[in-house]
């Protein structure tokens, strides 16, 4: 008889252990830590992200972590007890590319000495290429915050907007009044001047994607001279997302987006209020030959600014569309312009919209879905029931992989001719769905996870 092999750790599928560590509490470090070192040489290979919520109380614990996970590039972490992780890091072997530091919801931001270590210890990152911060650094200085990222010249990512609570329902939200929640929010209480602007932006000339947060706290909202230099000092910007309140001008937009022509995506200001001039800005985004995703918020959603961009000749080539507005402030904004830019714009991949509300804008979407061929994230939120509109995406998207619904509950449309669809794999649904949609969906949908959520979905 042949000699049985001796089986070895190498020999075991990668799924084995994702299996034991789906058994383990997330917040249980040392039992994660123990299993990988005898998984050592599979999770070498797998484990290339952290995510640290409430850190282990022992410091030994992050080392031994860091050495279990060797080839990890990614951490993510909460702003509490930040210095220790990243000393943590800086005594490690790791090569650490990318930093998410988060805020916390219902906490204080840390204490100044303990940002003033946080920046110092950032600087020890040297080939850290994606940054976002969520932490209030308020209280560092501004030229302070400004050196941060100085010391990362191959710096390519820089998100200065990441909210303090990024799995928390839209309602915890609403229940705080604006200044309050403003407070947890990492960027909400750093200054946007242009001046800071121009800092911020001065030594990060390899910069690829950025999203900002401004706080409407006026003398300091941005205006044109950001823009400036933005496009002077990031010439090779192809992504930017702009939230909050801003001084931009129509003319100032049209301007940047000329000057930077590896733009791919932008997400243009929501507080900014449209005026004439807003057509060299639509000629623009048509004269955008690389623009893939466009977003558009607030004031900049309006009927005359959709028929515009729609009706551009050739128009940019977007595949990602984002049209999010308030439910006060739906003036101006009906199903027509909805139909006009869905109608333009028919090779989208991911799209989502907040519905402005029209009594028939179930059956219209319903039929303006069947248009989109390539359509594979659908996100949508109404005051209406959109249901119609859902069987109508399962039914004719057959590439269609998620579906994130916020509407009003009613009585379920017909869907027992609807065909099975097997590409989609999540549902997300608010509120609470009926019972009886949850087994209509079952039914059509075999391979889909249905899931009560709030949160809407970001784009790809």
């Amino acid at each position: 008889m042949e000699k049985r092999r001796k089986q070895r750790i190498l020999d075991l599928p990668s799924d084995t252990l994702l299996l034991i560590l789906v058994q383990l509490d997330r917040k249980d470090v040392e039992s994660v830590s123990l299993v990988s070192k005898h998984f050592l040489s599979l999770t070498n290979q797998l484990v290339r992200k952290l995510t640290f919520r409430k850190p282990p109380l022992v410091n030994s614990t992050l080392q031994k972590l860091f050495t279990r996970f060797s080839s990890v590039s990614e951490i993510d972490l909460d702003c509490r007890r930040v210095p220790r992780v990243l000393s943590a890091i800086s005594r490690s072997q790791l090569n650490v590319e990318c930093l998410h530091i988060r805020g916390s919801p219902g906490h204080e931001c840390p204490r100044e000495n303990e940002q003033h270590r946080t920046l110092r210890l950032c600087g020890s990152l040297k080939k850290l290429r994606a940054l976002s911060l969520g932490c209030c650094f308020c209280r560092v200085g501004e030229e302070r915050f400004a050196q941060l990222v100085h010391p990362f010249p191959s710096l390519e990512e820089l998100n200065l907007s990441d909210c303090a609570y990024p799995s928390v329902e839209d309602e915890w939200i609403t229940r705080h009044d604006y200044k309050k929640k403003m407070r947890f929010n990492g960027c909400a209480r750093w200054s946007s001047s242009d001046a800071q602007i121009r800092k911020l932006t001065a030594r990060i000339p390899n910069l690829r994607k950025m999203e900002i947060f401004f706080y409407h706290e006026r003398p300091t909202v941005p205006t044109d001279l950001s823009l400036d230099s933005l496009s002077a000092n990031c010439v090779n910007l192809e992504e930017i997302s702009f939230i909050g309140s801003t001084d931009f001008t129509p003319p100032g937009l049209c301007t940047f987006m000329h000057r930077l022509r590896n733009l791919r995506s932008i997400g243009l200001p929501g507080y900014w209020s449209p005026r004439p001039e807003f057509h060299p800005l639509v000629e623009a985004i048509s004269a955008s030959e690389n623009l893939s995703h466009l977003s558009l918020k607030r004031d900049m959603i309006k009927d005359n600014i959709l028929f515009a961009i729609a009706k551009s000749s050739p128009g940019p080539p977007l595949t990602s569309l984002s049209m999010e507005k308030l439910r006060s402030s739906l003036h101006g904004y009906t199903m027509t312009g909805v139909s006009a830019m869905l109608s333009a714009f028919q090779r989208l991949t991911r799209l989502s919209i907040q519905l402005p509300g029209a009594p028939d804008e179930d059956m219209i979407m319903s039929q303006l879905v069947k248009s989109l061929v390539c359509l594979k994230g659908f996100s949508a939120a109404s005051q209406c029931s959109i249901y119609t509109t859902l069987f109508s995406l399962i039914d004719n998207r057959p590439m269609l992989e998620s579906i994130w619904l916020h509407a009003s509950r009613d009585v379920l449309p017909n869907h027992t001719a609807v065909r099975k669809n097997s590409s989609i794999k999540r549902i997300s649904l608010q509120p609470f769905p009926h019972t009886l949609l949850m087994v209509g969906l079952e039914s059509v949908c075999p391979s889909v996870k249905i899931e009560y959520i709030s949160r809407r979905p970001e784009l790809d």
